[in-house]
């Protein structure tokens, strides 16, 4: 349940209002030091009493309640509160990094008097579906083209595409630029959480088992050593950093604990020879930074499965009657493998998926469309 906060504050008018702190680091590094920006905070409710919050929101929720266009959008109080907080600070421009935000959506049709940007922060594929029911983004700047092709089959109703790639894989090159010493031989990327290992994901539990099991047996037999790239954070890392140790039987195993300030789990693939991953976000923008990844789904749910044509390849094994011998064989080939090769093969999958300029960064990108749209006269949909 959300926190409720009341306070009476006057708003500051801004250029920028960036929505939901969650995301905030990878958006903020695009925001000119000139700019005047803010956070509309949104995981907690906020009520402020201000005469001029009280006054824009009583204004929207007259004017929902009285008009049928608003009664065909998912509108609600609470939406409406968020309204009356931007029309309080009047943004040109409104950007978030949680794309698949509902109420993002709904606001960024109810209020023309800015722009509204959404920047993708993880790769999603079945549940797009879900998504195009509610998803009505002006501005929607993703990951790559097999994004646009997704959500236009899906019918996400999108104005304007760009196509930038990851912005946490542009701040990652910016904070540790060049090629990293290989360290460890396997990377095991961890897509533990509770909640989805016990409740509501067991085809991703069986396969994250079978993995490491896998994983482990094949350096045991092979003279390698493993590296797990931890997920959760804070309070689940114990939780997480025990589920280990239950399923591992050699103690050596190296356990890199999720950190997104330092890049930690990024660091730790490029620090590996090769990556096994099920279906996380991070290995394919790994894949876009040339990185050896093998995507692993051990269960017959294809929501695991690297979609489309790229479905099957030497980047992946999938079906619930993969054996070890496979895996294993699967293995060796990408060990043997030079850079170069892998990169002939996989490039043109990589960039679909991810893209990346390996000359400029990502974050950069997204500032000068930032900048031109705040010095040019206002426009909803930025070409």
């Amino acid at each position: 349940m959300p926190r409720i906060k009341i306070r009476c504050k006057r708003l500051k008018h801004v250029d920028l209002l960036i929505y939901d702190s969650v995301g905030l680091e990878n958006v903020k590094g695009s925001v000119g030091h000139a700019v005047k920006w803010g956070v509309l905070e949104v995981r907690d409710v906020e009520i402020n009493i201000h005469p001029i919050v009280l006054i824009n929101y009583l204004a929207v929720v007259q004017t929902w309640l009285t008009s049928k266009v608003n009664k065909k959008v998912d509108f609600d109080l609470r939406t409406a509160l968020e309204l009356a907080l931007i029309k309080a600070r009047r943004p040109k421009l409104v950007v978030t990094n949680i794309d698949n935000s509902r109420r993002f959506s709904t606001l960024s049709r109810a209020y023309n008097k800015a722009t509204f940007i959404a920047v993708q922060n993880a790769f999603r594929t079945d549940e797009v579906n879900d998504i195009a029911k509610y998803m009505r983004v002006t501005n929607f700047f993703c990951f790559g083209a097999e994004t646009v092709d997704r959500y236009i089959k899906a019918g996400c109703k999108i104005d304007n595409y760009v196509v930038l790639g990851s912005l946490r894989n542009g701040l990652y090159r910016q904070a540790h630029p060049g090629n990293r010493e290989k360290r460890y031989d396997l990377c095991f990327v961890s897509q533990y959480k509770p909640a989805r290992f016990e409740e509501s994901m067991p085809s991703l539990r069986k396969t994250s088992l079978q993995l490491l099991e896998y994983s482990e047996r094949y350096c045991l037999e092979n003279g390698k050593n493993l590296v797990i790239a931890g997920n959760a954070k804070d309070k689940k890392l114990p939780y997480e950093y025990r589920y280990y140790l239950e399923n591992l039987h050699n103690r050596k195993t190296n356990f890199i604990p999720n950190n997104n300030q330092s890049f930690s789990s990024y660091r730790t693939i490029d620090e590996s020879e090769v990556t096994v991953v099920i279906n996380s976000t991070i290995g394919y923008e790994s894949l876009a930074r040339g990185q050896k990844i093998l995507f692993c789904n051990f269960s017959n749910d294809s929501y695991y499965d690297v979609p489309g044509k790229y479905r099957d390849g030497i980047w992946s094994l999938r079906g619930d009657d993969v054996t070890y011998e496979d895996f294993s064989h699967r293995l060796d080939n990408l060990f043997k493998m030079t850079p170069k090769a892998w990169n002939s093969l996989v490039g043109e999958m990589a960039e679909y998926f991810v893209h990346e300029d390996r000359e400029r960064l990502e974050q950069d990108d997204l500032a000068e469309h930032l900048t031109r749209f705040l010095n040019e006269p206002r426009c909803s949909v930025i070409g």
